[in-house]
């Protein structure tokens, strides 16, 4: 059970009651296969769409008064679940409710994705607007998004195929969420109404690493979908998963029931996590189920030295975190059992 997050206002395993409930009111014909993001086949093509959202993240960018940078975290969110499916994110649309409109959050969010959709290659597709001064409070909005993507049918279906036989023995690589040009490691987007019980111990202009809590809470989301094209084209995936909400327990979306991951990794020192668990007194299982520790997606493969060494190539850090073995469908984090999604 997540302690401190339920307390601080999130109860992860009543939200994952919540889907099994609305779930069970849709007749299986009316949904489309997936695991971190929905696709379908046309004819020659598999079409993959996901939706998701900055969340309490962007409480923090308002309190340096520039929500530019959470266009990484709205699309970063979005691209890694249709990745994850085997399939290039190419279109990005969004969703922005608020109380009011305001023309200067208007200026830096449309200077934000245009940042992020020039530096990473994708389309913005539009979107939609709309005021809601009865449910949002005054001077806060919600941003939400949808990533779609294709990939060729014939492929794709022999890469669902691959991922559905996994096998004891694979390798699991992480892709650390480090980020050379803002010198640190980012949360993602997830985890925030837990992070930010951070400000009623440090200020944010305080260094708590070798950045300002301000700094650690508005570093944006690394985006590593092109990475996870670039792989899956080249044949060295068996899954991937990623480290968003729930944490590790994300990797068993993708287990059969006899099949553990095994994960055995250092969580780098001068880094927010760090903080969180000596600041909050989280415990290292409820950590693992609710922030990435370091990590924006684990990769499944047989060849975990190839992947290394493509994501080095891109500037980034890759590490090998663990093995796929035989077991009950569960994700062990440095010798604790984390349980299932």
């Amino acid at each position: 059970m997540g302690e401190k997050y339920r307390r601080a206002g999130v109860d992860i395993e009543a939200e994952s009651e919540f889907v099994k409930k609305l779930r069970s009111y849709i007749d299986p014909k009316l949904r489309t296969p997936g695991i971190f993001a929905g696709y379908m086949y046309t004819e020659h093509e598999a079409i993959g769409f996901s939706m998701d959202g900055v969340g309490s993240k962007i409480l923090c960018y308002q309190e340096k008064d520039d929500v530019s940078d959470a266009a990484f975290d709205l699309v970063g969110a979005n691209v890694h679940d249709v990745g994850a499916e085997f399939i290039e994110p190419l279109v990005i649309l969004d969703d922005i409710s608020f109380h009011k409109p305001d023309q200067k959050i208007a200026e830096q969010l449309g200077k934000g994705l245009s940042k992020v959709a020039s530096k990473y290659d994708f389309k913005i597709g539009g979107g939609e607007t709309a005021s809601h001064p009865h449910q949002i409070k005054r001077g806060k909005f919600l941003w939400g998004g949808t990533a779609l993507g294709t990939a060729g049918r014939g492929k794709h279906e022999e890469r669902i195929k691959k991922r559905d036989n996994l096998r004891s023995g694979l390798y699991i690589v992480g892709i650390e969420s480090y980020d050379s040009e803002n010198k640190g490691y980012s949360v993602q987007a997830n985890g925030f109404t837990l992070l930010r019980e951070l400000a009623k111990i440090h200020k944010l202009e305080e260094k708590v690493t070798n950045r300002t809590l301000l700094e650690e809470l508005t570093a944006p989301s690394l985006i590593v979908s092109s990475l996870m094209t670039e792989l899956t084209y080249r044949n060295l995936i068996h899954f991937f998963a990623p480290i968003t909400g729930s944490g590790y327990r994300n990797i068993a979306r993708v287990l059969p029931k006899n099949l553990n991951a095994e994960l055995d990794f250092e969580v780098r020192d001068n880094t927010i996590f760090k903080v969180v668990q000596d600041s909050l007194k989280v415990s290292e299982k409820e950590m693992y189920k609710v922030l990435n520790m370091g990590h924006v997606i684990t990769i499944g493969t047989d060849k975990p030295g190839h992947v290394i060494s493509v994501a080095m190539e891109r500037g980034l850090k890759a590490r090998e975190i663990g093995e796929i073995k035989e077991g009950k469908g569960e994700v062990i984090v440095n010798g604790i059992n984390v349980g299932r999604y």
